[in-house]
């Protein structure tokens, strides 16, 4: 009997420590900037507080480039990445792939307009969306896009991971099985 309990105690050992070694999330701030033109719902360019969407436009490119990086984003500072026009008034999320640079891709699952003070030539955007890349665990990220089209459409865009410290169930189970085997052995001496 002794052995039994060994075995099965051993076998659920495994099984729990297998998911303890998840991957690491993603932590940082990436600001992009480049240009772009607030656009209704037929793709004609408009006025900020008319717009319904985003054509973006990097030289002519649906591209971006990052001005600022640190965290896992450091050394992606002046790279190119590519990001995808988008209609927000009304939303259809998610847009997989909205924006992608070097092995990070960003889902945009949420947006909102934000506040602004001039309405006719700021366009604020709020949002939240999932951080993936290789050899990471996909991770929520909130970001924000502030366009002025009063000095010709211009805007910066930030992505920062959300990582909160709570324990992995994994960690808990390991812990759990750690105080039940010191009870077992107790009462098997």
């Amino acid at each position: 009997m002794n052995k039994v309990k060994q075995v099965l105690l051993s076998s659920l050992l495994v099984l729990v420590t297998s998911n303890v070694f998840a991957l690491p999330l993603i932590t940082g701030t990436m600001e992009m900037g480049g240009g772009f033109n607030p656009i209704d719902s037929r793709g004609n360019v408009t006025t900020a507080d008319a717009a319904t969407g985003i054509d973006f436009t990097f030289f002519g490119f649906d591209m971006f480039e990052t001005t600022f990086s640190d965290g896992d984003f450091a050394g992606l500072t002046g790279q190119l990445g590519n990001i995808t026009d988008f209609q927000f008034d009304p939303f259809m999320a998610p847009i997989a792939n909205f924006w992608s640079i070097d092995i990070f891709s960003f889902e945009l699952t949420d947006v909102a307009r934000g506040f602004t003070n001039d309405p006719t030539n700021f366009l604020i955007l709020e949002g939240e969306g999932i951080i993936s890349a290789a050899g990471f665990a996909d991770t929520q990220a909130a970001w924000n896009f502030s366009g002025d089209t009063s000095g010709g459409g211009v805007f910066s865009w930030s992505a920062v991971s959300v990582v909160n410290n709570v324990p992995e169930p994994g960690i808990l189970a390991l812990l759990a099985i750690g105080l039940l085997g010191f009870g077992l052995r107790k009462k098997i001496n």
